[in-house]
């Protein structure tokens, strides 16, 4: 009759009945969660990904205001700045005006792009990337301020 011989110190035996306890936890959760609200779990409460969670937008009717985080030309393109949105809210096809040194420098928006997509306006919160006609990016650097 052979026995079988396990060689555990203490910390792996508690490790390991620590782990299974968990489970036991998480299952018994399950079953309890399933038998209170048993038409939520058919529900999908979680999105599947977080880019089918969109909040509700509010209006905003502060002026606009954004500051230049980085500056950077894409070729057959344009100009573009990124930033977050401080204040108001910007649309394709505004114009803007960009300020600092003395100078007051005016584009139009051609195109906003925000995680990747082209959207159509920004909020205040949003961080955006601005696609700017009429100007060129040597007029520009971190640390301006746009306005409307």
């Amino acid at each position: 009759m052979s026995v079988l011989n396990f060689d555990l110190t203490v910390s792996e035996f508690l490790l390991i009945a620590f782990g299974m306890m968990v489970i036991f936890i998480i299952i018994v959760m399950k079953f309890i969660i399933h038998a209170q609200y048993p038409h939520k779990i058919q529900e999908n409460i979680i999105p599947n990904k977080i880019s089918d969670y969109s909040p509700e937008r509010t209006e905003t009717n502060g002026a606009f205001s954004m500051q230049i985080v980085d500056v950077f030309r894409i070729t057959g393109r344009g100009t573009i700045i990124t930033g977050k949105v401080e204040s108001g809210a910007i649309r394709v096809g505004d114009y803007i005006t960009i300020s600092s040194n003395n100078k007051v420098l005016k584009a139009e928006v051609i195109g906003i792009e925000m995680l990747r997509k082209s959207v159509n306006e920004a909020q205040e919160g949003d961080n955006i990337g601005l696609l700017l006609g009429g100007i060129n990016k040597t007029k520009l650097q971190r640390g301006q301020i746009i306005t409307k």
